[in-house]
């Protein structure tokens, strides 16, 4: 994004293993807070999978031990990093999207022209209707939602037309042909590649 759109990219990340990592990007302002839906501090469950740590107990991965990080919802963490605007949201969170979002005002979220998001639906962290109930208060905001996933809502798109200039006959092309197209190829990668598939993949 930052090499792409010369973008101003900021970030959270709960893991301190991962923060660390962080440090030697220089074109990322990171800062070592988990994301929720208060400002204080929570319990994160690290995971075997360092990128699979949670403050939630339902996990694929085996829990090796935890560590107390200080957390902040979104609007909060927006005056702390100075941000006056968001023009992309990135959210993939460990299943913490949910009440993330629910802590969030509407006139808060309205303000965003789009969102990415990984729902955690289709590992047993976030129960569906959770995740069902949250997208359908996006749509009532005025987003426009696209499922990227076939199982799941693990990679979600959310644009808000009142903000983006996406005709109707642009967005459906995106929802129903682009969309789909994308996943054949991506079914095809990992066919040919195995576990190497997601290199350098866009």
């Amino acid at each position: 994004m930052n090499q792409r759109y010369r973008a101003v990219c900021i970030g959270a990340e709960a893991s301190p293993q991962i923060f660390e990592e962080l440090q030697d990007n220089k074109s990322l302002k990171s800062y070592n807070i988990a994301m929720h839906d208060h400002v204080g501090t929570v319990e994160l469950n690290l995971s075997t999978d360092i990128l699979s740590s949670s403050i939630f107990d339902a996990n694929t991965h085996a829990v090796h031990g935890t560590t107390e990080v200080p957390c902040m919802d979104l609007e909060s963490f927006a005056d702390h990093a100075g941000v006056e605007k968001i023009d992309m949201l990135k959210i993939d969170i460990e299943g913490a999207e949910i009440p993330m979002l629910a802590a969030c005002s509407d006139d808060f979220l309205q303000q965003i022209p789009q969102i990415t998001i990984e729902f955690h639906d289709f590992c047993g962290i976030t129960p569906a209707s959770q995740v069902e109930d949250c997208i359908a208060r996006m749509k009532t905001l005025g987003f426009d939602v696209i499922r990227f996933s076939r199982v799941g809502h693990q990679d979600t798109l959310l644009v808000n037309r009142t903000l983006v200039s996406v005709s109707k006959v642009e967005f459906l092309y995106a929802k129903y042909i682009y969309r789909n197209i994308k996943g054949a190829l991506r079914v095809l990668r990992k066919f040919t590649k195995g576990d190497k598939w997601a290199e350098d993949y866009s």
